[in-house]
């Protein structure tokens, strides 16, 4: 039987709460191609609201870092933010006739604010083990859910929302998927059982905010 770390046993505390977020209609939807594109545009205003915030939780944790290769590694996941990820969702909002300034000084829904509320603090407040566990689940729980959509859906990658998606469905999703948890398997490894316990309620705590948010771009109507 494989020796689970420390981080595996963390991450599976969570896969149930991810395989909620497969189960949303939102995610059902978007992979089938049937979704309003109101309630998409609510996914992607607010998501580029949550990245801006998510990206500063970063600079905590570099401030943290106590060798270059760990600093490599939080501005190596901050680059893939600024530019992967947010480059089709600004081509999204353009399409949509708004600016990124309007999208970025809107107030956000409240799913949106406490989670990266959440996150901040974890990152400014706390070491760099809970700033981690704080800021993982968004990226890891990505791609669990769409690579298991895409196992049963594969047609995703062929309806008008294909492009948002396809990156997570991609194996070099997945090949930086495992490069950030083996990395995050270092720096979180050797805990004792009270530190492992605290750090997988951080993790599961932005987990449910994960779920949160798919059920809050697809119940609550866009406000400016």
């Amino acid at each position: 039987m494989e020796n689970k770390t420390a981080l595996d046993r963390i991450i599976d505390d969570s896969i149930p709460i991810w395989d909620e977020c497969i189960n949303t209609p939102f995610v059902q939807e978007i992979t089938d191609g049937t979704i309003a594109d109101e309630k998409v545009l609510k996914y992607i205003v607010e998501d580029s609201i949550y990245l801006l915030e998510y990206a500063k939780c970063f600079a905590y944790e570099i401030a943290k870092c106590k060798t270059l290769e760990d600093i490599r590694y939080f501005y190596g996941i901050l680059g893939f933010v600024n530019e992967d990820e947010t480059s089709i969702r600004r081509e999204f909002i353009k399409n949509h006739n708004l600016t990124d300034f309007q999208v970025e000084t809107k107030t956000p829904d409240t799913v949106c604010k406490e989670y990266t509320d959440f996150m901040l603090s974890q990152c400014k407040n706390g070491d760099i083990k809970e700033g981690l566990c704080a800021i993982l689940p968004c990226m890891l729980s990505y791609q669990y859910i769409f690579k298991n959509v895409y196992n049963k859906k594969p047609h995703l990658l062929e309806t008008k929302y294909a492009r948002l998606m396809a990156f997570y469905c991609s194996n070099e999703y997945k090949d930086l998927a495992k490069e950030w948890k083996n990395k995050a398997n270092t720096i979180c490894g050797n805990l004792s059982a009270e530190k492992e316990k605290h750090l997988t309620d951080i993790f599961r705590t932005s987990s449910e905010f994960e779920l949160k948010f798919w059920k809050m771009s697809y119940d609550n109507a866009l406000v400016w």
